[in-house]
């Protein structure tokens, strides 16, 4: 087993290059990488698309390339990742854009050689 942490916070804090060196120093050999980025909160209510959901494939692995090239600096796992949330909207344009998005973070997955995606469930945050 490895000793692991999630990356929300420190990588906000300290910046990916910064934040990994600081999540290495510290004793972690592997981190839970949140994609929660690719979809900023409220922005499903908004008429205008998030720029990672009009990317194409290659566009989106070269937003995320700074990720793994810190944890492959570092000598750190990218043992998991945490999706885009949340996985429920109101809409059903909003509801296609974050099965888009969803789509898009298991490719991004493949493309960090990271074998597991937590996914919470949707919730109904909307009164209906």
């Amino acid at each position: 087993m490895k000793i692991s942490i999630g990356t929300t916070h420190v990588l906000s804090a300290y910046g990916i290059d910064e934040g990994m060196r600081l999540i290495k120093e510290s004793g972690f050999e592997a981190i839970d990488l949140s994609l929660t980025f690719l979809l900023p909160w409220g922005v499903l209510d908004l008429d205008k698309e998030n720029k990672y959901e009009t990317m194409s494939e290659e566009e989106l692995r070269e937003a995320v390339h700074p990720y793994k090239e810190a944890a492959e600096k570092y000598g750190i796992e990218i043992a998991q990742a945490h999706a885009i949330y949340p996985t429920y909207h109101k809409t059903q344009k909003g509801q296609e854009r974050i099965d888009n998005l969803l789509k898009r973070n298991v490719m991004l997955c493949g493309y960090l050689g990271c074998p597991r995606l937590v996914i919470h469930p949707g919730e109904r945050y909307y009164a209906e």
